[in-house]
């Protein structure tokens, strides 16, 4: 599933000067929603009269979620956790040109500020942007699913080291892609945001955001964990925001 996150229609003008500023505000409120759903407060949706409540459980896949690819079969694996239910991973995962970073977005119990997302964004989008460095493992995740298969075991035997770092990123609470492609509209946008840039994407992930280099802003669902609907929620919430 792709979309267009139309931030021009809550009054942000999408420019390339504005780039890093939208990503850490919609990564910021992208935190802000994966806490109400850790936290149990988000809402459950229902139909127009309230007399229907809906379940809310393709929610607990939005986040923390990640398809693993098999021989013969994917598995979706989810490492998302209601705060009754216990830890589950507060991390970023920031992927551009073959590198791939991560930190957390909760320190000391609070989520970090929209200032703080811009900043730790900078610094990334300035390696990657300044170091030139060969194809990494992100472009692997493109291909046909039985060669991905075969490649991420090969990497897991290769070393412990690479067992851990895969599973950093498929655990990951939340996905942002740098893609230098430059869409002119919004079918554009969807379109990219699904077959752009394959160094700059996990395509196993539940969801990412893609920001492209001249402001503009795509969501990508993983359709095997929810249901389009959740994607809907969730930008719209966003764009609320």
């Amino acid at each position: 599933m792709a979309q267009p996150l139309i931030v021009a229609a809550a009054g942000v003008e999408e420019t390339r000067e504005n780039r890093l500023k939208t990503v850490a505000r919609n990564s910021y409120y992208s935190a802000v929603f994966w806490q109400l759903i850790r936290n149990e407060k988000l809402r459950p949706p229902t139909n127009p009269d309230g007399s229907i409540t809906f379940s809310s459980d393709g929610f607990l896949k939005l986040y923390n979620t990640c398809r693993v690819p098999g021989e013969e079969k994917d598995e979706v694996h989810g490492y998302f956790k209601t705060a009754a239910e216990g830890d589950c991973p507060q991390t970023v995962a920031i992927i551009g040109r073959g590198r791939v970073f991560y930190f957390d977005f909760i320190i000391e119990g609070q989520i970090l500020t929209p200032q703080e997302f811009l900043h730790v964004l900078t610094i990334a989008r300035d390696i990657i942007e300044n170091d030139s460095v060969k194809p990494g493992v992100p472009i692997l995740t493109c291909d046909e699913r039985t060669s991905w298969a075969k490649n991420r075991k090969h990497l897991i035997e290769l070393s412990t080291d690479n067992a851990e770092y895969l599973k950093i990123v498929e655990s990951a609470a939340m996905t942002v892609s740098f893609d230098d492609n430059e869409p002119t509209d919004y079918s554009e946008i969807a379109q990219q945001s699904l077959q752009g840039d394959y160094h700059s994407r996990w395509n196993d992930k539940s969801s990412a955001m893609v920001s492209f280099r001249n402001g503009k802003i795509g969501l990508v669902g993983e359709h095997s964990a929810y249901d389009g609907t959740i994607s809907v929620a969730f930008s719209s919430f966003l764009l609320l925001s």
